[in-house]
């Protein structure tokens, strides 16, 4: 499995290893380090984007299990319409929930100088 250093890192963000001071623009540093662009440039399509492509490399290989009806039950359960936001928070936790020890899944130690970025 091929996964980038910054989708590695967007990882470890989910599992609690930056500080989160404000997720929606925590998210951002994310892509901006992957496609090499600054942080006022990164919409969120660009977030969903990447969360997409991470959330499918872990998918197809058997790390996180995607079950259609579930995920749609899941983003419809509280409203009749739903934000891209509120999308990419669902794939997001399920990438959090997913099992990382024994299973051969390096992803190394969370980016120091990328935390304090988030955290300035």
């Amino acid at each position: 499995m091929e996964l980038h250093y910054w989708e590695k890192q967007l990882i470890l963000y989910t599992k609690g290893h930056f500080k989160r001071l404000n997720y929606a623009e925590d998210l951002k540093w994310f892509p901006a380090e992957l496609y090499g662009l600054a942080i006022e440039q990164v919409s969120i399509e660009n977030v969903f984007h990447m969360v997409v492509d991470v959330y499918e490399t872990l998918r197809n290989c058997g790390f996180v299990h995607f079950e259609l009806k579930e995920f749609l039950s899941a983003l419809f359960r509280d409203s009749s319409s739903v934000q891209l936001e509120t999308v990419i928070r669902q794939l997001l936790s399920e990438i959090q929930g997913m099992a990382v020890a024994n299973t051969g899944l390096e992803l190394g130690d969370a980016d120091k100088e990328l935390a304090k970025r988030i955290q300035a």
